[in-house]
């Protein structure tokens, strides 16, 4: 699924929404806002037993959005970014949360058995890039003869299908007895600053989607919230994280920010007509 959201970005701004690359480019921030919450739901996840399980009922509860969202996609004219934004920040959701719990799951098998751990990490890898492959088979061909809209009624069995091996409790997320359930406030007292970290890098990044959501077409705007928030949540990892990890979420941050963006505007760019472009790739 994560691989096809790539893959179709193109075909779905140009053929269906008919949206130029800045709004391709502020849409796509929006979608993508769940993977900057990863942290916020690990900490909800853990700390609060959602119908007795952990993460079992999260993934499932996350499927049924993420299934409605692609339905919504597919079956809807939409011509409005700010509307497929939106469905696409609830499909993006399902994929991060998935992806999230999945991987505490299967971390917590590689501490059980440390000598296979290796295999595991590459077996999910492999399912991955092989998911990957298939998606660039298909996709292309499909957003060339058709509209690319078409894709999303792949997606929907797909992200559905979550939903058979979590009910069938492959996961094997143990169920938590009725009087354990409720919030662990040990769990978030013994960890405190680490979790505030987490939420309030959650409510910065949401505030950063309903910005780009309200304020679309404001790219300043969007440009000043996020380096204010940046700076602080950078000064309080070195007050609230250990220092080890304050310093891999620095690097990790500055290497983001030099690695500058613009797949939005370039994608437009190589697929421009000599109209817009004379002399460019024009590889539409």
């Amino acid at each position: 699924l994560n691989s096809i959201m790539g893959l179709i970005k193109l075909s779905y701004c140009k053929k269906s929404l008919e949206i130029d690359g800045n709004q391709c480019q502020t849409m796509m921030s929006i979608a993508m806002t769940p993977w900057a919450i990863k942290g916020a739901m690990g900490v909800v996840s853990d700390a609060y037993p959602l119908l007795g399980y952990h993460k079992k009922s999260y993934i499932i509860a996350s499927a049924f959005l993420g299934t409605f969202a692609f339905f919504m996609l597919a079956s809807t004219p939409i011509h409005v970014a700010w509307l497929a934004a939106i469905f696409l920040f609830l499909a993006n959701f399902q994929i991060a949360i998935c992806d999230l719990l999945c991987e505490g799951k299967y971390a917590e098998r590689m501490q059980a058995k440390p000598k296979t751990g290796s295999t595991m990490v590459s077996f999910v890898w492999g399912c991955f890039q092989l998911g990957s492959f298939i998606a660039s088979v298909f996709v292309g061909p499909i957003a060339d003869n058709y509209n690319p809209q078409v894709i999303f009624w792949v997606c929907i069995p797909l992200a559905a299908s979550i939903l058979i091996p979590t009910t069938m409790d492959y996961l094997g997320d143990e169920k938590v007895e009725e009087d354990k359930r409720g919030i662990d406030w040990s769990l978030l007292k013994e960890h405190s600053y680490m979790i505030l970290f987490c939420l309030i890098m959650a409510a910065v990044a949401m505030g950063n989607a309903i910005i780009d959501l309200l304020l679309f077409q404001y790219h300043q705007v969007q440009a000043l919230y996020a380096v204010v928030c940046s700076v602080v949540l950078c000064i309080l990892a070195f007050r609230w994280l250990p220092p080890q990890l304050a310093r891999c979420n620095l690097y990790m941050f500055i290497s983001c920010v030099l690695y500058i963006n613009i797949s939005g505007a370039q994608d437009f760019w190589f697929t421009a007509d000599d109209k817009c472009v004379p002399g460019g790739p024009a590889f539409d």
